[in-house]
């Protein structure tokens, strides 16, 4: 999470300082990005599928990493643009869960609490479909659909009370869908606007339950990406004739 918060400091220092220099003529481009991401398992199940070991309820569950992405878009108008973003996926967890079970000694009946833990190995690709908006210079806000591919999708769970371990296949668990939102600021690193620098903050929300169970997934994220606006190189061969030479 600081690594997140320090990346959002950054990039609102640096939009600061490029305020009066933005962009305002957009072309087709390309950006590489990368940040900091937290993501959040929000669960609360009893048992997974194809397993017979009752979990009891499994509270939430955070981790801080890595993300890059790639992707492209293209001017619809000035302030309006249609694009994709590919990137990497990590959701995986460690969950724990405690139940008290009923044991007899002597004439009396106890209760002893156990630990159930679950970690999860939950990766692939995200695939963004994106609409980007400029409200005003060379702030942006964005939002669309992101679909998770995830090609590692199970589960390991290990029972302290007398260490058995299961493993289960997150059968339903191959595609996530969610909405993700965005707003950055880009800021131009040379005179005709062609390479940008692009910091934005965003997030995911889970649109479904994962596996089929009481289960989201939602994430934080911060990054800071360069974009290339290599569309006006195109218009200005195309204005000087140099596409017939």
């Amino acid at each position: 999470m600081r690594m997140i918060s320090l990346l959002v400091v950054v990039a609102m220092f640096t939009a600061g300082l490029g305020e009066c220099n933005a962009q305002t003529t957009r072309w087709a481009r390309s950006e590489f990005a990368a940040g900091a991401v937290r993501v959040e398992n929000v669960a609360n199940f009893s048992d997974l599928p194809n397993t017979e070991l009752c979990c009891g309820s499994f509270g939430s569950a955070t981790s801080d990493r890595l993300t890059i992405t790639a992707g492209g878009e293209w001017p619809v108008t000035q302030a309006f643009l249609l694009g994709f973003r590919l990137g990497n996926a990590n959701y995986s967890d460690e969950l724990t869960a405690t139940a008290s079970v009923p044991i007899i000694v002597g004439d009396q009946i106890k209760y002893v609490t156990y630990t159930t833990q679950m970690v999860t190995v939950i990766s692939g690709l995200n695939l963004d479909l994106l609409a980007k908006l400029f409200p005003v210079s060379g702030l942006w806000v964005s939002a669309g659909l992101r679909t998770s591919i995830l090609l590692d999708h199970y589960a390991t769970i290990t029972v302290d009370a007398d260490g058995t371990t299961y493993r289960s296949s997150l059968n339903d668990g191959s595609t996530y869908f969610s909405a993700v939102g965005s707003i950055g600021y880009e800021i131009p690193l040379d005179e005709d606007g062609v390479v940008l620098l692009n910091p934005s903050f965003g997030t995911s929300l889970g649109l479904s339950d994962y596996n089929d169970v009481d289960w989201k997934i939602n994430t934080l994220f911060a990054q800071i990406g360069f974009v290339w606006q290599w569309g006006s190189k195109l218009i200005d061969e195309a204005d000087s004739g140099e596409q017939f030479e």
